[in-house]
Protein backbone atom coordinates (compact mmCIF):
# COMPACT_ATOMS: atom_id res chain seq x y z
CA UNK A 1 0.00 0.00 0.00
CA UNK A 2 2.98 1.81 0.97
CA UNK A 3 4.47 1.44 -2.45
CA UNK A 4 1.51 2.63 -4.52
CA UNK A 5 0.87 5.90 -2.64
CA UNK A 6 4.83 6.58 -3.37
CA UNK A 7 3.87 6.28 -6.94
CA UNK A 8 0.59 8.42 -7.00
CA UNK A 9 2.66 11.03 -5.45
CA UNK A 10 5.99 10.82 -7.91
CA UNK A 11 3.27 10.65 -11.06
CA UNK A 12 1.21 13.88 -9.63
CA UNK A 13 4.38 15.65 -9.43
CA UNK A 14 5.55 15.13 -12.37
CA UNK A 15 2.43 16.04 -14.18
CA UNK A 16 2.46 19.55 -12.27
CA UNK A 17 6.38 19.56 -12.88
CA UNK A 18 5.38 19.32 -16.66
CA UNK A 19 2.31 21.53 -16.46
CA UNK A 20 4.22 24.73 -14.44
CA UNK A 21 7.18 24.01 -17.35
CA UNK A 22 5.26 24.25 -19.87
CA UNK A 23 3.15 27.51 -18.57
CA UNK A 24 6.61 29.07 -17.82
CA UNK A 25 7.72 28.46 -21.89
CA UNK A 26 4.40 29.79 -22.90
CA UNK A 27 4.95 33.42 -20.71
CA UNK A 28 8.50 33.54 -22.41
CA UNK A 29 6.94 33.51 -25.59
CA UNK A 30 4.16 35.87 -25.07
CA UNK A 31 7.35 38.11 -23.36
CA UNK A 32 9.68 37.71 -26.22
CA UNK A 33 6.57 38.97 -29.04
Amino acid sequence: MEYLLTVVILVYGLIAGWFFYQLKQKNLLKRSK
